[in-house]
C-alpha cells in the first residue's frame, strides 16, 4: 500500500503479541460513562525519523452475540509518562477515514486495517497514543462485545489504556503490563522549512535610504537577488530576518 505516487509505507511502529496471546474487551459507546470499556489503545513513540499516518492494523473478533456498532482508530497527543501510564490528552489529531462495522467482524481472532485518508504528522520523540473507539452503538453490553489481541506480560516501549468511567485510564485497569498488538505504517516527512523574511537596508552616497524585503528560508542568501535598489553598487548593504 502506498500513501501517495511518491512515497512508500513502510512499518514505523509494530507489537505483535505472540505467542502469548490474550484479549482486551470494548463493550460500549465511546465516551464511556460508567465501568464498561468503550476504547483501547496503546502509547507509541518514533524513534526512526518524522513519517505520515497511512494505515494500522489491528487483530479483533467479536462475540457470538454480536454487537452493533461502528469502529475507528483515532491518534491522540500524549500526557503523562510513556512506557508507565501515558494516555490521550486533548482533542485527536487525527482519525482514521476507513471505519469497520461490529457485526462485520468474525468470532475468531483476525487483522483488520483502518486507514488514515487524511495527513496525520507524526514527528521523532514524540510520544502518541493510537485507540480503536466504539461509536454509534446500539448493541453493546457484557454479552455483545469486541475483542482485541493483547499481551498481559508486556514487550512494547509503551503502555496500553484504555476508557471508562467517563475518562483515559493507562496503564489498562489492573494490567499494567499490558500492551496492545498493532502494526502501524506510514510515510516518511520532511518538515517544510520556516519562512523568512529578508530586509535589504542601503544607504547611498546622496544621502538617500533605500530599503527591500525579499521572502526566503532560514539563512538562505538573497543577496543577489536583490538588485533592484537603486545604485546598488554605490550602497553599503546590511539585513537581517523575521520569522513568520
Amino acid at each position: 500500500m502506498k500513501s501517495d505516487k511518491n512515497m512508500v509505507d513502510v512499518l514505523i511502529d509494530s507489537f505483535a503479541p505472540s505467542p502469548t496471546v490474550a484479549e482486551s474487551s470494548i463493550y460500549k459507546q465511546f465516551p464511556s460513562i460508567d465501568s464498561y470499556t468503550a476504547a483501547v489503545g496503546e502509547s507509541f513513540k518514533l524513534t526512526t525519523g518524522n513519517f505520515t499516518a497511512s494505515y494500522v492494523i489491528f487483530r479483533l473478533k467479536r462475540t457470538s452475540l454480536s454487537p452493533v456498532g461502528t469502529l475507528r482508530v483515532y491518534i491522540y497527543e500524549s500526557i503523562g509518562t510513556f512506557g508507565i501510564n501515558a494516555k490521550p490528552f486533548g482533542d485527536a489529531i487525527g482519525y482514521s477515514t476507513t471505519t469497520i462495522e461490529a457485526s462485520d467482524l468474525t468470532t475468531s481472532l483476525a487483522p483488520y486495517t483502518f486507514i488514515f485518508g487524511n495527513k496525520i504528522v507524526l514527528l521523532n520523540n514524540h510520544v502518541y497514543c493510537i485507540v480503536i473507539q466504539f461509536e454509534n452503538v446500539t448493541v453493546g453490553d457484557s454479552s455483545h462485545y469486541i475483542r482485541i489481541e493483547v499481551k498481559t506480560t508486556g514487550g512494547h516501549a509503551g503502555n496500553g489504556l484504555q476508557h471508562k468511567y467517563a475518562g483515559w485510564l493507562a496503564p489498562i485497569s489492573g494490567q499494567a503490563d499490558m500492551d496492545v498488538g498493532f502494526l502501524l505504517y506510514g510515510a516518511s516527512y520532511i518538515l517544510p522549512r520556516k519562512g523568512y523574511i529578508q530586509t535589504f537596508e542601503a544607504m547611498g552616497k546622496d544621502g538617500k535610504g533605500y530599503k527591500q524585503s525579499i521572502e526566503g528560508t532560514e539563512n538562505e542568501d538573497l543577496s543577489e537577488l536583490c538588485r533592484s535598489l537603486p545604485n546598488e553598487d554605490s550602497y553599503t548593504q546590511t539585513f537581517g530576518e523575521e520569522e513568520y
